[in-house]
């Protein structure tokens, strides 16, 4: 064996070998399988059903809308509800002048919700007021009250009854006739009561023999029983049946539907609902009935929903095919380029540094084709000939590599997201029909809101008049008439306006700021100071006197939240006044899908549901232009353009024969594009995952490449310019376990050969310590030895020499000879 072989030998074996995560291969390979391992995800994401379906924006939005109408009807269910109770205790209070026919009359008539009312006695008829009543229904002997659904010969009815102290029984009803704003042809709106068939409320006809839609409304039905909400799709289009809206949305401008109709329907459904398809397999373009069902509660009555909806398709199941592949082929690049910029050549410098450290040189040098390794390698050569004049160095550097490296698959993901850009997907027609419908019953119970608020605190004052000693006997909205007529913050105010005096008038306070809808309640005088109260919180109206009469106002001077408040003359020269809670309005206009605001005619903004400044103006003139139309009695729904992004744009205006129609009040929605459930939008937001996933890959590849290769391999080239310049004494002490680390590691041998001569080639000894530890070998001092003693203690054990390890490639003196004089002794105690 010759000395060069066993050098070769010695040094392989003190030369580091790289091991996961070290190697200037890993980043390269780790970043092409993550590359790979998106693609695979892409393509499982992007994956679709091969059949067309309907989109899921439309049945949400079909779904939040049947929830306003069937909320509206349990509102109406609860409020009536409590209206007979609260004329029941109010007969049972009364034993000595207890008469069922003002009992009957009482929860009739007005704002009431019943219609007609019946006293009963053992199941016959003791006293009836106002229209049919259909107790024929209602179970024998009932002793709870409650509210169930009917439906006769007259359409379907909500049916209360409360049981009297007496025994007796009161009963009443009223004729449910929901309302929406726009019915397209082969769109209904069915009402399934607990007793009787199911009746169409509007729209096209729905057969209970029809063959399509029969067992879609059954079993939508019967879902939203059992969970509250409930949606069914269909697999064609019921035979003969006019197909429903199947294009997009209009264009901004045009005109659909009439105004509101006079049926209050609002409130809010049960969220959470679920989407079930009756089957699939159809062509694209067909129209299929979409059913979407919603429970009122406990009165047994369900809202169900029913629309012809075209098919759209869904993609296929390969759909992310193409784009996986290509990154498939970017991780390729990756790697390629890794491996020919980075890895081979460092590997060949390798070879070349540790033929240069054991002496052997006829090695052939390479052409290096970065601008580090030729820099290293040019300095091994200097070191071995110096004298010899410098080689044109490469353009190409190990950072710009890296940089490559990273700016493929972030150059993908660009490519795969920029035909996204500037095109929107179109909204399915249906979309902007149930938007408008949302709109439509929002603003409707907004304007019931303000007018059963502005009506609790009229009966209130009524009841309250002879409390401010005016005089007055008690007006008639107090006792349970009234309460029926207000809803159940009249109900509390008309029972405690029994009393007198300053108690009783806190009383009705009270019960009107538990009501919801008031921040505060409190009495003024003539120059508008509070006399009592108030009841809630601090009011935000400063003191001044209220216009005569009762309306609602705006009181304009407060400008950092609407002052918007009911007032009605409790006595003269003494008025009630009543805050509205701008937080309760917000919530009746949450209940729709998307923004709304809440504005008057000058288009400044009252409420809105995303924040805003009291007061503020509506400038987008597309928003401006649907408030217009609401204004002038039309009613317009498209597609424009709101603050750089695509919405669909629809108002409604308040109600012109309401107490509020002075205020000259409109509801402006806008739904964002971006937020609908298309399936275009879907696979655009997976791809644009997948995309952001590809940079990830790309820039923590960079940032591996950087820090862990290039950024070491530039300050192993600058050590190695200055050991070829002269500088022998500076060690290169790079430690690394890793392609780099053998390199520095054959530099620093080939310094050392220079300063102490070839016998520190590879094969020499070295000890391996810290950095910048010099390494010192510290000769045993042999002591005294002999017997110890009979009973003397142990000896203390001498102390070894320490021996620091350097780490490869420091430099190792040669070590001492034994009679050299000791850099430290340690002896005995």
């Amino acid at each position: 064996m010759g000395s060069q072989e066993w050098r070769r030998i010695c040094l392989d074996r003190q030369l580091p070998r790289p091991r996961l995560p070290a190697g200037v291969a890993v980043p390269s390979r780790v970043c092409a399988l993550a590359l790979v391992l998106v693609a695979v995800a892409g393509v499982v994401g992007l994956a679709g059903p091969a059949h067309p379906s309907v989109p899921g924006a439309v049945v949400e939005a079909q779904t939040r809308t049947t929830e306003l109408v069937a909320g509206g009807i349990r509102t109406t269910a609860i409020t009536g509800l409590q209206s007979l109770l609260a004329a029941a205790e109010g007969y049972a209070h009364n034993e000595a002048g207890r008469d069922p026919r003002h009992l009957a009359e009482s929860v009739v008539g007005g704002r009431s919700t019943w219609r007609g009312s019946v006293v009963l006695d053992h199941g016959g008829t003791v006293q009836a007021y106002g229209g049919p009543v259909p107790v024929g229904s209602l179970a024998a002997g009932s002793t709870a009250a409650g509210v169930t659904s009917v439906r006769d010969a007259a359409g379907v009815h909500l049916v209360g009854f409360v049981p009297l102290a007496d025994g007796r029984e009161l009963v009443a009803s009223t004729t449910l006739r929901p309302h929406l704003a726009r019915v397209d042809a082969g769109q209904s709106l069915v009402l399934v009561p607990r007793v009787g068939g199911w009746a169409v409320a509007q729209g096209a006809a729905v057969s209970s023999d029809d063959p399509v839609l029969s067992p879609l409304v059954a079993r939508a039905a019967a879902d939203a029983a059992g969970r509250g909400a409930a949606s069914v799709v269909g697999t064609a289009a019921r035979a003969g049946a006019a197909p429903g809206p199947t294009g997009t949305a209009p264009g901004p401008g045009a005109t659909a539907g009439a105004g509101p109709g006079p049926h209050a329907t609002g409130g809010a459904g049960p969220a959470g609902a679920g989407g079930a398809t009756a089957g699939g397999g159809s062509a694209v373009g067909t129209t299929v009935p979409v059913v979407s069902a919603v429970s009122t509660g406990d009165s047994g009555l369900t809202v169900v929903s029913v629309a012809h909806v075209a098919l759209q398709p869904q993609g296929s199941p390969w759909s992310g095919l193409p784009l996986a592949l290509s990154l498939c082929g970017v991780a390729v690049v990756c790697l390629v380029l890794g491996h020919i910029g980075i890895v081979a050549p460092l590997r060949r410098l390798r070879t070349h540094c540790s033929a240069a450290a054991i002496g052997d040189g006829g090695t052939h040098a390479p052409r290096w084709r970065t601008r580090e390794v030729a820099r290293i390698a040019d300095s091994v050569r200097r070191l071995r000939r110096p004298g010899q004049p410098r080689p044109t160095r490469p353009a190409l550097s190990t950072w710009l590599v890296a940089v490559l490296c990273a700016a493929a698959p972030i150059g993908w993901a660009v490519a795969a997201v920029a035909p996204d850009q500037g095109h929107e997907p179109p909204v399915p027609a249906q979309v902007a029909v149930d938007l408008q419908n949302q709109v439509d019953i929002v603003g409707r119970t907004v304007q019931q809101a303000l007018d059963s608020g502005l009506a609790q605190v009229s009966t209130a004052a009524g009841a309250g008049a002879p409390g401010v000693g005016a005089g007055a006997a008690g007006a008639a909205g107090a006792g349970p008439a009234g309460a029926g007529a207000a809803g159940p913050g009249a109900a509390g105010a008309g029972a405690s306006g029994a009393g007198a005096g300053s108690a009783g008038i806190r009383a009705q306070l009270d019960a009107l700021a538990a009501n919801g809808r008031f921040r505060s309640v409190y009495v003024v005088d003539a120059t508008g100071r509070v006399t009592a109260g108030p009841a809630g919180r601090e009011p935000l109206r400063p003191a001044g006197p209220v216009p005569p009469g009762s309306g609602v106002v705006v009181d304009e001077r407060v400008t950092r939240v609407p002052a918007l408040y009911a007032h009605a003359r409790l006595a003269p020269g003494s008025d009630l006044v009543a805050e509205y809670d701008i937080r309760y309005l917000s919530a009746l206009l949450g209940r729709a899908d998307g923004r709304l605001r809440l504005v008057d005619e000058r288009f400044r903004t009252w409420v809105d549901t995303e924040g805003y400044q009291a007061f503020g103006t509506v400038r987008n003139q597309r928003l401006r232009d649907a408030g217009t139309a609401a204004f002038a009695g039309r009613s317009s729904v498209g597609t424009v353009t709101v603050a750089g992004s695509r919405a669909v744009v629809t108002a409604v205006a308040l109600d012109s024969e309401s107490a509020t129609r002075h205020l000259g009040l409109a509801v402006i929605a806008e739904r964002r594009t971006g937020d609908l459930d298309l399936v275009e939008r879907r696979e655009r937001h997976r791809r644009l995952l997948v995309a952001l996933a590809a940079v990830t890959v790309g820039l923590g590849g960079l940032g591996w490449h950087l820090f862990l290769v290039a950024l070491p391999l530039r300050r192993l080239a600058g050590a190695a310019g200055r050991l070829a310049d002269g500088d022998t004494r500076t060690p290169i002490s790079l430690a690394r376990q890793d392609e780099i680390g053998a390199i520095a590691l054959c530099l620093d041998i080939c310094r050392q050969v220079a300063l102490y001569g070839p016998e520190r080639l590879g094969g020499a000894t070295r000890l391996r310590g810290a950095v910048g530890v010099p390494t010192m070998v510290l000769p045993i001092i042999p002591g005294p030895r002999g017997p110890d003693p009979v009973g003397a203690t142990a000896p203390v054990p001498r102390a070894r020499a320490v021996v620091p390890v350097p780490r490869a490639g420091a430099v190792v003196p040669a070590p001492r000879a034994a009679s050299a004089a000791p850099v430290s002794r340690v002896g005995r105690r």
